[in-house]
């Protein structure tokens, strides 16, 4: 009798465990697990002159949502591939002249989209800087929440750089701050999944009520943001007419 209840103890704690995130079961116990203690951040000092990092508003877990056209939980794929790009110059001027613009591709599966639309299963992910330089980046098999901008060729880029990752850290599943941001740190690190949907949940149903003035991002809106904007609210962008 004492082994069954035993077993039944140890079955509710592992469901209890998984059900604040349905691809638990799913995740690779031996990912990179990342400690605080050597937490880093590479994009204070890119190699390049040519580019210059802007740091986040004060309230960047705020920014973050307001500005982001996609949140998702994803896993990274690969190790990740370098590319590059020549910085436009003017009309008539050799672009191999101008300086390049260094990034790295990370092919991420879509777990779950928390918000905003995309319907692949896979998307690209640039990161600025070289594997050393730059925004910090992420190892294969780690399993991320993203806040995100599409680009104009259809692959994305975080909202503020490293500030809009979250690592889903082994073994507990607990949240670690990408960043080494202090107030995102104090706020958010060691937290869980639910508690992160949570907070951008309340966020959302409170962006009315935050003025550009108290929120510089508010200066930028992106298209989850906007679609929970009142129709009144100044800053409401009209939205495409979806096509028949």
């Amino acid at each position: 009798m004492k082994s069954k209840i035993l077993f039944l103890l140890i079955a509710v704690a592992v469901l209890l465990g998984s059900c604040g995130n349905p691809y638990a079961s799913d995740y690779d116990p031996n990912r990179h697990q990342y400690d605080p203690e050597t937490r880093i951040s590479q994009s204070r000092s890119f190699l390049s002159d040519a580019f210059v990092v802007v740091s986040p508003p004060e309230q960047s877990f705020i920014a973050e949502v307001v500005s982001a056209d996609l949140i998702i939980e994803g896993k990274v794929l690969d190790d990740g591939t370098l590319v590059s790009r020549y910085l436009p110059v003017g009309e008539g001027e050799d672009p191999t002249a101008s300086p390049q613009l260094y990034s790295v591709n990370y092919q991420i599966q879509i777990r779950d989209v928390w918000y905003g639309e995309c319907e692949d299963t896979e998307i690209t992910l640039g990161l600025l800087g070289g594997f050393e330089s730059g925004v910090m980046k992420p190892h294969k098999n780690d399993e991320l929440i993203l806040f995100l901008n599409q680009k104009s060729n259809g692959d994305y880029t975080t909202v503020f750089y490293e500030e809009s990752i979250y690592i889903i850290n082994p073994p507990e599943n607990k949240i670690f701050v990408f960043a080494n941001n202090p107030s995102l740190i104090e706020e958010y690190d060691y937290t869980s999944i639910p508690f992160i949907k949570r907070e951008i949940k309340r966020i959302l149903r409170e962006i009315d009520s935050y003025s550009p003035e108290e929120y510089p991002s508010m200066h930028f809106i992106g298209d989850i943001a906007n679609g929970f904007l009142s129709d009144d609210h100044p800053l409401k962008r009209a939205e495409p007419e979806k096509s028949q």
